[in-house]
């Protein structure tokens, strides 16, 4: 089963979901499973990564 979760809470996001798609102005700057994203960016939770991201994107 697959369910598509829209959310601003990074930290629900990071406990329910197991693949996350981070976007930033409409655009897909990031995806992956929350575990891979944290190791990549180097953040301790989803919204520290999505922080990074954004700006570097």
């Amino acid at each position: 089963m697959t369910v598509l979760l829209s959310s601003h809470n990074m930290l629900k996001v990071e406990y329910l979901c197991d693949s996350v798609a981070l976007i930033n102005k409409g655009r897909v700057v990031a995806e992956g499973e929350p575990r891979e994203l944290k190791e990549k960016f180097g953040g301790a939770n989803l919204e520290e990564v999505f922080a990074r991201v954004v700006k570097l994107a």
